[in-house]
């Protein structure tokens, strides 16, 4: 069998289960493997030419990003945005931001500015570099550090167990440019917002995709 990966434990300064986490991950990005597919841990270790213990702690990384489900007794499967339990979550999610954005808007203290500020930047540099996987991650992160001064624990747990938990809307940022570039404006004019006191503006612009205008 050919060697996919070079003698020792590390490729660019990358442990095998980093390796196969963004060699999986670039061949979901990449449409390599069929919606709702399934992903063999042997098939994928043989390929790598590593064991399967990489293989595994890559596919339970992206299980928990939203990537990947596990089957019992059969491995992984690709998730879908139509998969009945994200587009369901994704619902109940939307619902519960604007919510939490009502409760937070006014909550916000001047000195938590500068580094909600520096977060935005991130998300706006990252959608020029066409970084798309980032401009979800900095999302998620503005989300919930705004969502955090909702004063409501259960409800701040909630969300941030449904960011993770619907990580397969990620894959909108990859495959819709046009929809990164919507989210993104509309987190910043969220933020704009809530510095201004405009609470009544920030909970009327929520970019979910359940409950935004379709881009084209």
């Amino acid at each position: 069998m050919a060697s996919t990966l070079p003698e020792g434990s590390e490729l660019n300064g990358k442990t095998k289960s980093e390796y196969a986490y963004d060699y999986i991950k670039r061949k979901i990005i990449d449409a390599d493997y069929k919606p709702g597919g399934k992903i063999t841990i042997r098939k994928v270790a043989m390929k790598l030419n590593m064991s399967d213990i990489p293989v595994r702690e890559a596919l339970g990384r992206l299980e928990s990003e939203g990537f990947v489900t596990s089957v019992p007794h059969a491995g992984y499967r690709l998730c879908t945005l139509n998969d009945k339990s994200v587009v369901e979550k994704l619902v109940i999610k939307a619902e519960l931001e604007i919510l939490a954005l009502g409760l937070a808007a006014n909550n916000v203290p001047v000195s938590a500015y500068p580094e909600i500020d520096a977060v935005i930047e991130k998300l706006k540099q990252a959608e020029r570099d066409r970084q798309f996987l980032s401009c979800y991650k900095y999302v998620r992160e503005y989300s919930l550090m705004i969502y955090s001064y909702c004063r409501n624990d259960e409800l701040y747990r909630l969300l941030k167990a449904l960011f993770y938990e619907t990580g397969a809307v990620s894959r909108i940022y990859e495959l819709m440019p046009a929809w990164d570039r919507f989210s993104v404006s509309a987190h910043a004019g969220i933020w704009e917002s809530i510095k201004q006191g405009d609470k009544a503006t920030a909970v009327d612009l929520p970019p979910n995709p359940c409950t935004s205008p379709r881009v084209s």
